[in-house]
């Protein structure tokens, strides 16, 4: 009774659960990079206003402040590549299993039809 309750579909993964996985994955890395470049606007801008209202910083400070946004871009554009990795990680599993399949299922039907012919 428990086996008609559950079938064995062959698989142990839900595709339109991945594929769902797969698209908030690409859709926050996408948000993320939205809010990093804003953050860098912003960064910027605050360093362009400091000029231009004759704040001089120290050569050092300007440096460690340049370096500072450099980070800010780095780290963003790494939080998206790696959410846009794992999006593009997750359908290319996909893929792979479904060409598993099929080529089983091919390599099934090979052997009895040459069996059959002889």
């Amino acid at each position: 009774m428990a086996k008609d309750l559950f079938p064995f579909l062959g698989t142990y993964v839900d595709r339109d659960h991945v594929f769902n996985v797969s698209r908030w994955a690409d859709r926050i890395a996408w948000i993320i990079l939205a809010i990093y470049m804003v953050d860098l606007l912003i960064a910027l801008l605050t360093f362009y206003n400091q000029f231009v209202n004759n704040f001089w910083p120290a050569w050092i400070d300007t440096v460690i402040y340049l370096l500072s946004l450099i980070m800010r871009l780095s780290s963003g554009m790494l939080f998206f590549l790696a959410l846009h990795a794992i999006s593009r990680g997750l359908l290319i599993l996909l893929d792979i299993e479904e060409n598993t399949r099929r080529a089983a299922r091919k390599q099934q039907v090979l052997p009895s039809s040459i069996a059959h012919d002889s």
